[in-house]
């Protein structure tokens, strides 16, 4: 028998398949704006959108700690599992969205029942997850909401490693803690309602009656208006973003009052696009003024637009790919000289351009941005470059003016990326002087098909890659196909807060009287 040596190989080696998965972010450019919205939003995320949640878990854990106190990571998770199903079983009747677990509650909730076992929706018994009100052993709270109310300092590990959250109590003017919260949600929950949840948490049984008993003060949806604890999570959304850092920003105040504003002046309901496209089209400034918080949502509506115009080319060269070569290989070069002829004809066409017109001198349109990318979202994948290309030219016109100021907020605020829209722009101000039959190659290669090959590569594991085309010795085989949109910067979430609160309508349209009293409060203290 041959026995392999230390260092040697005996060829021909074999190794997993590779196998091919979706994958988010084909061209790695949503980094810079998840940067930008963790910054102007600190404590919040695209899954946490009810409120009351925050002051629910500080709850919990101030209960459990005096209660139970076990410090075993997983006694602690039990009981914080039995905790957040039988918040949902408490929501079926209403059936609102924003519940957490709500769905697999649904399922189990029979009209019939007389009682309900907690074991059955988190699946303690058997120790499994899946198939249970929700997949992560750690709950609703551990994947959704731990890094948020870390941010907000409302909850600290019990030590370091030790797998036990404790809510926070410290003392810091206009600041509020966890302890804070978890006495003003107690004051929410009669005795009797109290007794029943804690009951439940033990026994991992509730009664039909018993659910119904408690479900107003165990309601999630909505904040007991006037209430400690509305006034405390009003508080704590407009203090300072980092409690328990040394930085003192005031984002999260900033877009609150800009948003308030927005709804007041437009009399109707102020859509997350609107905002941003409002902070786009005032590049940066308020009433004339530059603004950091407006600046930080210019910058990061800047980077959308650069990522869609990046991830519609490679759509659509996918598509290209694909009809040309039946998923077989094809020559890359011919393929992106036929595409740069395509492209050339059609805005000749189009817009009356000649054969060594250069990129400077296509022609600026004056739709929308908008309007431009949804004339992007197109089954021509001509149309659909041609359309790319020219927000890609809007872009460089609408923002030739703030690069050097865009670039130095970036480095104010420490928001790092190499492909953004910024950090690109000088390349393409020189590109664009070259004919568009030369810059087209160009940017199809080292934006679109070089970038995307990179960012995959980075991603790839020993049995997984996010390819969409594979390269090998000057030809490309199609891998996949993607799709592309504007990322989620988490305002709807703040803007679902709001309702929450009873600051604006639950149609989102007005301002309530408390909203309108929060509207000149905070703008009589506006602070960068």
């Amino acid at each position: 028998m041959t026995v392999i040596k230390k260092n040697q190989t005996i060829a021909p080696f074999l190794g997993a398949k590779l196998n091919f998965i979706p994958g988010q972010d084909p061209m790695g450019m949503l980094n810079i704006g998840e940067q930008i919205f963790s910054m102007l939003l600190s404590g919040l995320n695209n899954v946490t959108d009810r409120i009351r949640y925050y002051s629910f878990y500080c709850w919990f854990f101030g209960w459990y700690a005096k209660a139970i106190g076990s410090e075993n990571p997983k006694e602690q998770r039990n009981y914080l599992r039995r905790a957040e199903y039988l918040l949902a079983l408490i929501s079926v009747p209403e059936n609102e969205g924003g519940i957490a677990g709500i769905t697999e509650a649904l399922k189990n909730y029979s009209e019939d029942a007389t009682s309900f076992s907690l074991h059955e929706g988190t699946g303690e018994l058997e120790d499994v997850t899946e198939k249970t009100y929700w997949k992560n052993p750690r709950g609703v709270f551990g994947q959704n909401y731990v890094s948020s109310m870390r941010q907000m300092g409302l909850l600290r590990d019990k030590s370091e490693n030790s797998g036990i959250y404790i809510r926070t109590a410290f003392d810091k003017e206009a600041v509020v803690t966890g302890k804070d919260l978890e006495e003003a949600f107690s004051l929410n929950l009669s005795e009797s309602s109290k007794s029943i949840f804690i009951s439940a948490l033990k026994t991992c049984t509730i009664s039909r009656k018993d659910l119904f008993a408690i479900k107003d003060d165990f309601y999630m949806i909505n904040v007991k208006a006037n209430s400690l604890e509305n006034s405390l999570l009003k508080d704590m959304l407009v203090e300072v973003d980092q409690p328990t850092t040394s930085n003192e920003f005031y984002f999260r105040r900033n877009n609150i009052a800009l948003y308030l504003s927005q709804v007041t002046e437009s009399n109707n309901l102020a859509t997350v696009q609107d905002f941003v496209n409002y902070c786009y089209t005032n590049q940066g400034k308020y009433k004339g003024e530059v603004n950091d918080t407006i600046m930080g949502w210019y910058y990061y509506q800047l980077s959308q637009y650069w990522h869609i115009v990046c991830t519609s080319h490679l759509k659509h060269f996918l598509g290209a790919l694909q009809d040309k070569s039946a998923s077989g290989w094809y020559v890359e070069e011919v393929l992106v000289k036929e595409l740069t002829e395509k492209i050339l004809t059609e805005l000749k066409r189009a817009y009356k351009i000649t054969e060594n017109s250069t990129f400077l001198e296509l022609n600026v349109l004056e739709c929308s941005n908008t309007e431009i990318v949804k004339s992007i979202h197109t089954k021509s994948y001509t149309e659909g470059f041609c359309n790319g290309l020219l927000l890609l030219k809007k872009l460089m016109v609408e923002n030739k003016n703030t690069i050097t100021e865009q670039f130095n907020y970036a480095k104010k605020y420490k928001l790092h990326s190499t492909s953004d829209f910024v950090a690109v722009y000088k390349d393409l101000e020189q590109k664009a002087e070259l004919p568009i039959s030369e810059f087209v190659p160009i940017f199809l290669k080292k934006y679109i098909l070089n970038r995307h090959q990179m960012v995959a590569l980075n991603k790839m594991n020993a049995t997984q890659s996010t390819e969409k085309f594979l390269r090998e010795d000057g030809f490309i085989r199609f891998v996949s196909h993607i799709d592309f949109d504007f990322s989620n910067p988490r305002l709807g979430n703040l803007i679902t807060f709001l309702k929450n609160l009873g600051i604006i309508s639950k149609d989102g349209s007005e301002l309530t009287s408390n909203g309108l009293k929060l509207q000149k409060q905070l703008f009589e203290c506006w602070k960068d």
